[in-house]
């Protein structure tokens, strides 16, 4: 029964694209790269911090003589907590070497235990601080990208071009101290990319105005074979061989080359200056209904579903 209403969905949805969330394929990325075993035992050992600090009353209470704020526990669901929890730890390194060298830690009955012991070498490690900075740099942007795509508002026509952004600020990161890095990284990132992006993405870019201004220092989504390739795949799924398709073909020309109705000063200058794209197409694509109403379709969409 499950197979036979899944094939009458293809058959009578075929214009409707699947678009996975993109919060839980960013996460998944970020799980990807936990799996590199130094990054692995990195957040174990900064865990190992968190548990044994947290678990204990008094090494709390010699922490919080020393910090303003508590460590985070990472949540098991969501890869991208184990990371925060990596940035608090180094937000609160001087506190932590405060608490491993104080008195009340030494006279403690717990510190010689091999876990505080542990804890102590950790704490007080150069090499295992630098690594943990290291992380928290490169994956930053991940995170960025993150808190951009876990919201309600419409973003679609933003992440094409902000998931090429984000990859360009990691690898600026990781070349500068281990260029090796970077290809592993890639592979993952992209892998989960590629698994999320669609025609439908391509085709947002494709029609968000900001970047068509020359100001954005970017080469226009129409001169990108990919892009205008995914552009052309997504109308024909949704409006198969139609008038409306060429309708929407023929004006999207004259939009990318900024001709004809969209060759005004205004809608050239509103571009760059209305942050909001749906605003810009409901005041300058006025005379290209077909396209509008595409245009606003698209750029109207949420890009991630939490719950």
């Amino acid at each position: 029964m499950k197979i036979q209403n899944l094939i009458l969905f293809l058959l009578f949805c075929r214009h409707i694209f699947w678009t996975p969330c993109a919060v839980h394929s960013l996460n998944n990325a970020l799980k990807d790269i936990a799996k590199l075993e130094w990054i692995r035992l990195l957040i174990e050992n900064g865990r190992k911090i968190q548990m044994f600090i947290c678990n204990h009353h008094h090494s709390q209470a010699i922490y919080r003589r020393h910090a303003k704020v508590e460590l985070l526990k990472p949540v098991d669901t969501r890869f991208a907590s184990y990371y925060i929890l990596l940035r608090r730890l180094v937000e609160m390194k001087g506190a932590l070497a405060a608490t491993v060298i104080s008195d009340m830690w030494e006279q403690w009955r717990l510190s010689t235990s091999d876990a505080a012991v542990e804890v102590k070498r950790l704490v007080l490690d150069d090499r295992f601080w630098a690594d943990i900075k290291f992380v928290v740099e490169f994956v930053e942007p991940i995170c960025d990208m993150l808190r951009y795509a876990d919201t309600d508002g419409p973003c679609l026509g933003e992440i094409y071009e902000n998931i090429d952004s984000m990859c360009e600020r990691i690898q600026s990161i990781t070349d500068k101290k281990d260029p090796n890095l970077w290809p592993q990284l890639q592979s993952f990132i992209h892998g989960r990319w590629n698994k999320l992006n669609t025609p439908l993405h391509m085709a947002a870019y494709a029609v968000n105005p900001k970047w068509y201004d020359s100001k954005t220092g970017r080469r226009p989504p129409s001169q990108d074979r990919e892009v205008v390739k995914g552009f052309m795949t997504a109308i024909k799924k949704m409006y198969g061989s139609s008038e409306e398709a060429s309708e929407i073909r023929s004006q999207f020309s004259q939009f990318a080359r900024g001709r004809g109705v969209f060759g005004s000063h205004e809608s050239k200058a509103d571009r760059q200056k209305k942050k909001d794209p749906i605003d810009w197409w409901w005041l300058h694509g006025v005379d290209a209904p077909e396209l509008q109403q595409f245009a606003i379709r698209l750029l109207g969409q949420v890009f991630s579903f939490t719950i």
